[in-house]
């Protein structure tokens, strides 16, 4: 009986390898085909003695009403048009036999064909459209719908078979051929659609269109490379890339978080923002395995509006940040890198909200722009918004040069809410560990890897492989089609603590920022700004000094908070650039963190810095309420305008009563006509435990020299309120010394000095 049976598996392995070429594997025996559930088994089949059908699988229904094979294996049918079959029922089985072919895609989407239905003794040879404009087949359970993406990445085909009356019969299912698409003889976009004719100046014009075509990867230019040149009533012609897009819908669930599904068909889509006031005229230019072709766009109106902008460095003081409406803008904000923090600053006393994804943000934002916050920094890791990784460490990333759609679109709704809030993001593109070994290493499940496939053996090849650096181009590419049009983006930050990467060598990464921020600029229309970040203190002056880094932003992780700042501050200011601190936050206790919380956003924003620093332990913000504190620094901080101040590191000094130990200290800017100080306890905000209770200070004096002799007028402020407490008048002699005496207070106090008279 044994090798009876071998010998009618043996020959049903035959039968079934040019049954479906691509599909079926000998070793199997079935073809990798197989039944699901009971009452069905699978045979081979031989030609039908009437004439009906051809040899194949002979599908047997043993018991019950309904029969369901199926294959489970990944099929990259993108370059199928369509799919044809034969079914047969043998004239002596019963019948009629009702059945359906269905496909499942990567996320395991069914799509089915429409019901079919042979009596006894039929055949039917049956041909189903694969392309994107079928309407062979239906979601089922889901929302996305069929189109030439998904067929790139197939998971399953399989059919089912129903009888009208439970007990024995046959089918045989036969000549499965997926076949080759033939190109169109003409190209073509349709389902064009437009969101608006008439739009207000900085907001958004996008349309959206589908194209007869199946591309292998839609992200390669390329492959295939669609622009949309745009005519401003200027005459300016601006050049856009289009870019692939999937529709999502999100839920939340209180146990399991954020879930996203697709909805819809991919499509194609092409951003544009505005800079001018008038009418505007637009064509979509298509260029792919050598044809070329160009289609008329329309236009549009765009009228005057009270939006601000785009962020720029100040054309008249370029130490300052300002907007196109010529606003000056100081960022006061902290980092939100992605929804939940795995990594602690220490045991929170609370149990962090993980896994509600988009949802957190949304509550981020509101509670921000509520206290008066303007700024965030946003990364895009592969444990949230990154675009490519290797598929296995998510289902959604598709390795090298293939993006998600679904971080895609995550980030698409994160800046979303963000405009929305008025909060202007740095999208930080590349956090160190994905080229790392050692500190936060990422390197083992990066696509780039030659153990994952990739071409790399080492990190730090990265910065010179001339194909890692290809790669990188073309996302930038891709970041720029979809987000470059958002106002919501203050900086393109392309690395977060670049210094930490594998084997850091200045050279190599001079030369890669040397060669990749100037092709950015040249593909951002909208000029976004660019820098990169750094972790250490004394980290790299080689790469500071080239044009291509047009501000100095790093880390003051300390205890001694204010003094880290300060030489921050210090160290860097010779380059003659923009300065920022883009993460701080330590502290072993609640108190302790919140103090350093405290002591950064008004160290920092007292120096000669371009924004407030920013704070890393967002978590904890959020769950203790803590944007209060960032609603009382704006409160100080609102109508002052630093552009054309001069305004340079003061030398302020503290005048203690007699025999006092206090451990107070000052730091603060100036200019000959005006200062900006901060007077803390050093204990409290300057050093490593926290103070829970503040010392109360009185009998306290400042001096602040070089000043202009005038009338000055002076404000003493409360930093946990934003109020402010008095205020008094004092008068510069022309030794430039202005003395003052603080009222009482405890923990700190903010103070302003101008001069109103000369």
């Amino acid at each position: 009986m044994n090798w009876k049976r071998n010998w009618n598996l043996a020959k049903l392995a035959c039968l079934l390898l040019p049954l479906f070429p691509g599909l079926a594997r000998a070793e199997s025996g079935l073809g990798d085909w197989e039944t699901v559930g009971p009452g069905a088994a699978l045979a081979v089949s031989a030609p039908d003695p009437s004439g009906a059908g051809s040899a194949g699988v002979e599908v047997r229904l043993d018991s019950g009403r309904e029969a369901w094979i199926r294959q489970v294996r990944t099929l990259d049918w993108g370059s199928f048009g369509r799919l044809s079959f034969t079914v047969s029922v043998p004239a002596k089985a019963p019948g009629p036999v009702t059945f359906i072919c269905y496909l499942k895609d990567r996320d395991w989407n069914w799509f089915q064909s429409s019901l079919f239905s042979l009596a006894a003794g039929q055949s039917r040879r049956i041909t189903l459209d694969l392309s994107s404009e079928s309407v062979d087949w239906q979601g089922y359970a889901h929302l996305k719908s069929w189109d030439a993406i998904l067929r790139r990445q197939l998971q399953e085909i399989g059919f089912k078979f129903y009888w009208p009356a439970a007990g024995t019969g046959r089918v045989i299912l036969s000549g499965i051929e997926p076949e080759t698409a033939a190109a169109p003889a003409e190209l073509c976009l349709y389902n064009f659609r437009e969101n608006t004719r008439r739009l207000e100046l900085y907001a958004r014009f996008e349309t959206a269109f589908e194209i007869p075509l199946f591309f292998d990867n839609p992200f390669d230019p390329a492959e295939v490379d669609i622009q949309g040149v745009f005519s401003a009533p200027s005459g300016r012609q601006v050049s856009v890339p289009a870019f692939i897009y999937q529709d999502f819908v999100r839920h939340l669930d209180q146990e399991e978080g954020e879930r996203l599904a697709p909805y819809g068909k991919t499509e194609w889509r092409l951003r544009f923002t505005p800079q001018e006031t008038g009418r505007y005229t637009y064509r979509i230019t298509l260029k792919t395995a050598g044809r070329s072709q160009e289609f008329p766009g329309g236009e549009f109106e765009v009228t005057p509006s009270n939006r601000p902008g785009f962020l720029r460095w100040d054309k008249q003081d370029p130490r300052w940040l300002a907007l196109d409406n010529g606003e000056f803008f100081y960022p006061i904000g902290h980092t939100l890198r992605s929804p939940d923090d795995q990594r602690e600053a220490y045991r929170y006393e609370f149990k962090q909200t993980k896994g509600w994804g988009t949802f957190l943000y949304d509550d981020y934002f509101r509670e921000m722009a509520r206290h008066d916050e303007n700024y965030v920094r946003l990364w895009m890791s592969a444990w949230w918004a990154g675009l490519e990784w290797t598929p296995a460490y998510a289902p959604h990333y598709d390795g090298l040069g293939r993006y998600s759609l679904e971080n895609a679109w995550r980030q698409d709704l994160v800046l979303e809410r963000a405009e929305e809030t008025g909060i202007y993001a740095i999208l930080t593109l590349i956090n160190h560990g994905q080229y790392s070994a050692g500190s936060d290493r990422e390197w083992w499940d990066n696509p780039h890897n030659v153990v994952n496939g990739g071409f790399l053996k080492s990190p730090e090849e990265f910065f010179t492989d001339p194909l890692a650096r290809e790669y990188f181009k073309r996302r930038l590419r891709y970041l720029v089609a979809r987000w470059g049009s958002s106002t919501s983006i203050a900086f393109w930050e392309l690395w977060n603590e670049v210094d930490l990467t594998g084997y850091y060598d200045s050279a190599r990464v001079k030369g890669w920022h040397q060669a990749v921020v100037p092709y950015l600029r040249e593909i951002d229309p909208w000029d976004h700004l660019v820098t990169t970040h750094y972790c250490r203190q004394n980290a790299d002056p080689l790469v500071w000094v080239i044009p291509e880094i047009e501000s100095i932003v790093g880390n003051a992780y300390s205890g001694t908070v204010v003094d880290a700042m300060k030489d921050f501050f210090l160290k860097r200011v010779q380059f003659a650039k923009p300065v920022m601190l883009n993460e701080y936050g330590v502290g072993g206790n609640r108190t302790a963190l919140e103090d350093n919380l405290h002591a950064g956003i008004w160290t920092s924003s007292v120096l000669p810095m371009f924004g407030t620093a920013l704070f890393w332990e967002w978590p904890f913000i959020h769950n203790f309420g803590l944007y209060t504190h960032y609603q009382a620094l704006a409160r100080f901080w609102k109508g002052e305008d630093r552009r054309g101040q001069h305004l340079q590191v003061s030398d302020a000094s503290l005048r203690l009563p007699t025999g006092s130990s206090l451990t107070l200290g000052v730091v603060g800017m100036q200019s000959e006509d005006r200062a900006f100080l901060w007077v803390y306890d050093g204990q409290k905000y300057n050093g490593k435990r926290g103070t829970p209770n503040p010392e109360r200070f009185e009998g306290v004096g400042v001096e602040v020299r070089a000043l202009q002799a005038g009338r000055y007028r002076v404000e003493y402020w409360d930093t946990l309120k934003g109020e402010l407490r008095q205020f008094s008048e004092g008068t510069v002699a022309s030794d430039g010394l202005l003395p003052l005496v603080l009222p009482v207070f405890q923990g700190d106090l903010a103070v302003k000095v101008k001069r109103v008279q000369s």
